[in-house]
């Protein structure tokens, strides 16, 4: 097919000998890797399945090679002979080996595409970017892709090269052949990386007015993503409007191309309307986010491409974190082949606790926002919300938010009001916060869709007994020294009493939505001053919370009115960009006490802004949590049933976000109950649990990730999935080993000789251990645990439910600073 002129097929006879070729490949995958082989296996499929369509080939999802590079080899490793890989500007690199078949198949089918949309003839080729010759064994995708344009070249100049760790643009050299072209008439080929090109060549040279008149006929061919363009809202348009300007390049002579590391050598370019083509040996295919199914032309859906190149590695069927959808399959002029766009690309998810959970540098960097230039905005105050209308999930535009003027008079306007609450007494507090509960939890709230994302457990943790035990327990069993001082075990020589702090900052994670309002409710009953920063993400949703107090009026038995816009004058939320140190400065140094929920790099951050000599900080950093089932449980098979379904219970609550749900479940080897029987019996809960709990729908970000954690469970054990993205069961034998969070309801379940083995893995990242052990062997786990830095043991099915102490500590106790009277005894 590689022989074939990439754009001459129509229609069905191109897919159909596109699918007789794809039929070949995957053989040859079946029949040499064995990890590709059991993945198939798993689903079914043997060396001599059929497919009757392209969509039925099993895909591979990207993040496979990054997690499971080391596994997917369809060669010897002798005949590898070099290792591609993608840049990573985080986490690890997509890696793939290429043997010479698939080396000289990578460079034919891109000489074939790029004959046929930059023209066949050699020519000059100036490249932006650093000469990617080195002895290395492994190749950067980015050098990789500059080879392969070396083949249109007659000679070639590099435009950049590394100073000081820094790629910088060249000027001299750009000069030099400037001269040189403005008296040719032959035509140039410009290439490099979108983002470099831009960034250091169209846009510093178009700012200065420099222009260079290319001779008639050159081009600028670029690859690479949008994302960092988008950002700073440039567009396809844009960008060859700048090439124009400095160059003199036509702006249909601007030729961008799409690839991706895993299927190196596919290139689809720019047809005469603007969509990427696909070549007569690649196929584009959209799926569902959610359901992974199929799209049909013209709906948005995770892209996924298929190529018989790879021959050293199965990357035959791949599914990208790119977005993206069908445009049309009947052609676009001269070229035939489906058409497609490229939408963006599914953020990755970050590794959280209970946090918000190019490789090459360049000579620019982010810019931080000085100090003394902060950038503060109003989400909500008592007299101006302007994040708490609308849907809870709608963008917000910094702009359009008010600015806060002065860090200062904000906090003091929240000290004088909180002085309101010192009218009421602790229980007061108490049933004007579960009454705002009702509103959140009424079938006509704002934000019912958040119900399984911990709104409900909300509302059901502040109803009036449970915010009092909570406050007893945390105030050493007296929530009324909140009112004034108390006897001290019956003493009236000596009393205690508990008075508020002051102003709490409170910083917020954005992994669980409700998370901030659980300490917020907890720094009311003290009658503190609140200041929250919110999240990026789940913006909205305290403001809306807190909007619930708004007018809110609660009648006493004895006729006194408790008003919800008492609670709410001593209230604010504010955001600011993670950068803008300036307002970071500013409202810590207002605290009185700082509490800040998230990721390590989050709370480090917090904890290193200035502060007030006696400002308390009280920190919620990232946690892990897991199971631990002994064979004494696994007896019955009632037992057992009900064991499972509440181990669902905690795998679903929170959609996983939460600092104490399980990733990991140990099961105790044994002639009970086997690993695997356990995992067929929380696959089967875990469907269940869809009424209990029902899903909230997967983002492509979300899907992409969770494919990709399938496919590795697939890869080295066994899987259980649901359609779609709902859960997924993997049962490998990794034993006393922690699986890296996933989130969205992925649990791993691991077999090991004996529960003590997982001691190991305890230290004070360890937050909540759910047990499901008896008699000695329990005590003597938990103990042991706590010993080595765990903190919470609480039955299977119960392992979200907040409860004090958390983290180790009593947040209220905290949150009130005591006083005596009297004594000393």
């Amino acid at each position: 097919m590689i022989k074939t002129s990439p754009y001459s097929l129509a229609g069905e006879a191109r897919r159909a000998r596109l699918l007789e070729a794809m039929h070949d490949a995957y053989r040859h995958h079946f029949e040499s890797c064995a990890a590709y082989r059991r993945f198939c296996e798993g689903r079914g499929l043997s060396a001599v399945s059929k497919f009757a369509a392209l969509e039925e080939i099993p895909y591979l999802p990207v993040q496979a090679f990054k997690d499971s590079a080391d596994l997917l080899r369809s060669v010897p490793d002798s005949e590898v002979k070099t290792t591609l890989q993608s840049s990573a500007t985080s986490g690890l690199p997509s890696s793939v080996a290429v043997d010479a078949i698939t080396a000289k198949r990578q460079v034919r089918a891109l000489a074939s595409v790029l004959g046929t949309a930059l023209g066949p003839k050699r020519r000059p080729l100036l490249v932006f970017d650093a000469d990617p010759r080195s002895g290395s064994g492994v190749m950067g995708a980015r050098s990789a892709a500059v080879q392969g344009f070396l083949n249109l070249a007659r000679e070639v100049d590099y435009a950049m090269m590394p100073e000081n760790g820094v790629l910088t643009l060249q000027r001299k050299v750009l000069n030099e052949l400037a001269e040189r072209w403005a008296d040719s008439n032959e035509p140039v080929l410009l290439f490099g990386f979108t983002f470099l090109v831009y960034s250091m060549v169209l846009e510093p040279l178009a700012k200065e007015g420099v222009k260079i008149q290319l001779p008639k006929g050159s081009y600028l061919a670029h690859l690479g993503g949008w994302k960092k363009l988008a950002d700073q809202a440039v567009s396809k348009e844009a960008f060859a409007q700048s090439a124009q300007q400095v160059f003199g390049i036509e702006p249909e002579s601007v030729v961008d191309f799409y690839g991706f590391t895993e299927q190196m050598g596919v290139t689809y370019p720019d047809a005469a309307n603007g969509d990427k083509i696909a070549p007569a040996f690649a196929e584009v295919i959209v799926r569902d986010p959610q359901t992974l199914a199929p799209m049909p032309d013209g709906q948005v859906g995770l892209l996924q491409f298929v190529t018989p190149l790879p021959h050293s590695y199965p990357g035959i069927s791949v599914l990208t974190d790119d977005i993206g959808m069908v445009t049309g399959r009947d052609g676009c002029g001269d070229w035939q082949g489906t058409q497609f766009r490229v939408l963006g690309r599914a953020k990755q998810a970050e590794v959280r606790g209970c946090g918000d959970i190019l490789g090459d540098k360049v000579a620019t960097a982010r810019k931080r926002t000085e100090v003394g230039q902060g950038n503060l905005r109003l989400l909500f105050s008592p007299d101006d919300a302007p994040a708490a209308s609308g849907r809870w999930d709608a963008p917000l535009t910094m702009d359009a938010l008010p600015v806060v003027e002065s860090v200062a008079d904000l906090a003091g306007r929240l000290r004088q009001e909180r002085e309101r609450l010192d009218a009421y007494s602790v229980d007061d507090l108490i049933n004007l916060i579960s009454a705002a509960a009702e509103r959140w939890a009424s079938t006509d709230s704002p934000l019912a869709v958040l119900r399984q994302q911990g709104l409900l457990f909300l509302h059901t943790w502040c109803r009036p007994e449970k915010l009092a035990r909570l406050a007893d327990e945390s105030l050493h069993g007296r929530r009324g020294v909140l009112d004034g001082p108390l006897p001290i075990g019956g003493n009236r020589v000596r009393q205690l009493g508990a008075r508020h702090r002051g102003l709490v900052v409170h910083w917020l994670a954005g992994n669980v939505p409700v998370l901030g309002m659980l300490t917020l409710v907890q720094s009311i009953l003290a009658r503190n001053a609140n200041l929250l920063k919110a999240a990026s993400r789940y913006t909205r949703v305290l403001p809306m919370l807190l909007e619930a107090f708004r007018d809110l009026e609660v009648k006493t038995p004895g006729g006194r009115v408790l008003r919800g816009n008492d609670v709410l004058a001593s209230i604010a939320v504010v955001y600011c960009d993670r950068d803008d140190i300036a307002s970071a400065q500013q409202i810590s140094q207002e605290a009185d006490v700082r509490l800040a929920w998230g990721g390590r790099e989050a709370v480090e951050a917090v904890s290193a802004l200035p502060r007030k000599v006696n400002t308390e900080d009280i920190i919620f950093g990232p946690k892990l949590s897991f199971m631990v089932i002994g064979q004494s449980e696994l007896g019955s098979g009632r037992s057992v049933n009900r064991l499972a379904r509440r181990a669902a219970t905690d795998v679903c609550v929170f959609e996983q976000t939460g600092c104490a749900s399980p990733h990991t479940i140990f099961i105790e080897r044994g002639d009970a109950l086997s690993a695997q029987a356990f995992a067929e019996k929380l696959a089967e809960e875990l469907d269940k649990a869809l009424v209990r709990f029902p899903v909230v729908p997967a983002g492509p970000e979300d899907a992409s990730r969770i494919e990709a954690r399938r496919i590795r469970g697939e890869l080295t054990g066994k899987v259980w999935r649901s359609q779609g993205t709902a859960w997924t069961v993997i049962l490998d034998d990794a034993g006393a080993q922690l699986a890296a969070p996933c989130y969205g309801r992925v649990i791993t379940v691991r077999e090991v000789e004996h529960i003590e083995d997982t001691l190991a893995l305890v230290d004070d990242s360890i937050q909540t251990i759910g047990l499901a052990l008896s008699g000695e062997q329990r005590l003597a786990f938990a103990q042991q645990a706590a010993r080595m830095g765990a903190e919470r043991f609480p039955d299977v099915g119960r392992m979200t439910l907040f409860e004090a102490p958390w983290d180790g500590l009593f947040p209220l106790e905290r949150l009130v600073k005591w006083y005596s009277l009297g004594g000393p005894v």
